[in-house]
């Protein structure tokens, strides 16, 4: 074969089989023009970002909880609703129902109370009772207080985002403690109008054992003493104690409707809580009437005016006490703020780096593009072979023939 079919040969040989490593290259190069612009755009659309919506650098949440009375959640939210960080804070509240003693019982929120405060302020997102139920965490709260005006309580979750995970702490942290102070002046302006309340009834409960010692000194002076006709101690504490919270309750219900114009379901569950007071007291009665000595009418009135008397000055001595408590709260002493979960600087990021995420995914998917240009390759090379073939065999140089001279 001379110089020249061999040269020709090869140029059609090298020409074929380079045509498709061209177009892999074409391929490749137009993924990777395309995977190139999108983190370009990523990187502008981010420098224009600010900064706690940035997809540079990692985001980190931190949270709190804290628990407050239900009746200043609205009002706790409406004080950070013109924050500086309000559009970035997501807010939750979560009514509690739980009891500690006699008549401290704890109301949930109401339904339709809860949906208006969210849709107003748009920060409140997610409401109902908490997976798990906090009567413990209640009762610690309410350790020490005495039966009485126990208002309903609700959990506040505080979150917010940000990258920097310090200040996303510090956020979170001052948040709280803007929240503390507020509940303390809503606390102290409604313990002033409760102190009144009881003042005024301490003052007519007075009045009453003034009235009720001169009924039994008349009495006494009239008729004498009957020893052993009084009623059971036991029974008379008990009794007192049903009355004092029923005035308690009745204070309270009053209180509450001054700042709430809707029956909701805390106002609803105050009455029936009352009803279910008088109904026990009704029945205590009905059994001390019974342990009263009936043959003697001047005993039974005797021990009736001597019962009236202790029931007033338990009554006097409860009201006391609940007076002194409304006045430390009203100093902000008593006030119901619980933290149960402290602030801390997050070290997990809640959200990742999302310019990280996008370039892996580009490199991947310009990885992916090669092999698949590689495949394609050797896809058409397998098709193309018979084709190759027969190329080769028309142009490699056949022997003379030894019958042709």
């Amino acid at each position: 074969m001379t110089g020249s079919k061999i040269k020709g040969s090869l140029k059609v040989n090298l020409g074929f089989l380079l045509a498709v490593p061209l177009k892999r290259a074409r391929i490749i190069g137009i993924i990777a023009s395309i995977c190139a612009a999108a983190t370009g755009l990523a990187l502008v659309v981010s420098t224009r970002m600010p900064p706690s919506k940035s997809w540079l650098p990692d985001r980190y949440t931190a949270t709190a909880s804290v628990l407050v009375r239900s009746e200043n959640t609205g009002r706790l939210f409406s004080a950070l609703a013109t924050s500086e960080y309000a559009g970035a804070l997501e807010l939750s509240g979560k009514p509690l129902v739980g009891f500690s003693g006699e008549a401290a019982a704890l109301f949930a929120m109401s339904t339709d109370s809860i949906r208006a405060v969210s849709e107003k302020l748009k920060l409140a997102k997610s409401f109902g009772l908490p997976a798990d139920s906090e009567p413990a965490v209640v009762r610690k709260v309410l350790d020490g207080l005495q039966v009485g005006f126990v208002l309903p309580a609700s959990v506040i979750n505080i979150n917010y985002t940000d990258i920097d995970p310090r200040r996303a702490e510090q956020v979170v942290r001052s948040i709280m403690e803007t929240m503390i102070e507020r509940s303390k002046i809503v606390d102290a302006e409604r313990a002033i109008g409760i102190s009144r309340l009881l003042d005024t009834r301490i003052v007519s409960v007075q009045n009453e054992i003034e009235k009720s010692e001169k009924s039994l000194d008349a009495f006494v002076a009239e008729h004498g003493i009957f020893p052993g006709r009084t009623i059971p101690r036991e029974k008379a504490l008990e009794l007192t104690r049903k009355r004092a919270n029923l005035a308690l309750l009745e204070l309270q219900i009053e209180e509450y409707k001054k700042n709430s114009k809707l029956e909701d379901l805390i106002l609803l569950s105050l009455r029936d809580r009352r009803n279910e007071v008088v109904f026990s007291i009704r029945t205590l009665e009905h059994d001390l009437d019974q342990l009263v000595d009936g043959d003697s009418k001047l005993a039974a009135e005797y021990a009736a005016l001597e019962r009236e008397l202790i029931e007033k000055r338990m009554l006097l001595e409860i009201l006391g006490e609940q007076a002194n408590l409304v006045r430390l709260n009203a100093l902000g002493q008593n006030t119901m703020f619980y933290i149960m979960n402290e602030p801390q600087v997050p070290e997990t990021p809640s959200e990742p780096n999302r310019l990280k995420l996008w370039l892996i995914a580009s490199a991947q998917g310009l990885v992916f593009a090669i092999l698949l240009a590689y495949a394609l390759e050797f896809a058409i090379l397998i098709a193309a072979l018979p084709e190759v073939a027969a190329v080769l065999d028309k142009r490699r140089p056949r022997k003379p023939r030894a019958d042709i001279k």
